[in-house]
């Protein structure tokens, strides 16, 4: 009787073993939550400066509402990418000239 207790002791240390091992060996998976809570935060701030009418070419204006609609932990850098200013170059010419210029 007392193999059979000794046997049954290491039978269920194994088995306990084993599931210790089982359960820290599993990998782990990374979680994108914070992720995706960022880029709904990102999409949720620029539907909101879009309906509020903001100039999206005045800098100073476009980071004071960032600042104001992003919490303090999120960091972001502001660059506008503006299309160049229309240049007409044109000569003396009166119908050249009103061309350009609408009255």
């Amino acid at each position: 009787m007392r193999g059979f207790v000794h046997i049954l002791e290491i039978m269920i240390m194994g088995l306990v073993l084993f599931m210790l091992l089982s359960q820290f060996s599993l990998p782990s998976f990374a979680s994108n939550w914070e992720r995706a809570r960022l880029k709904l935060l990102g999409w949720d701030v620029l539907f909101t400066l879009d309906s509020s009418g903001i100039n999206w070419l005045n800098s100073s204006e476009l980071e004071q509402e960032l600042e104001r609609l992003l919490p303090e932990n999120v960091v972001y850098n502001l660059t506008i990418f503006a299309p160049p200013p229309e240049i007409h170059i044109c000569g003396d010419l009166a119908d050249e000239i009103e061309g350009i210029v609408e009255v």
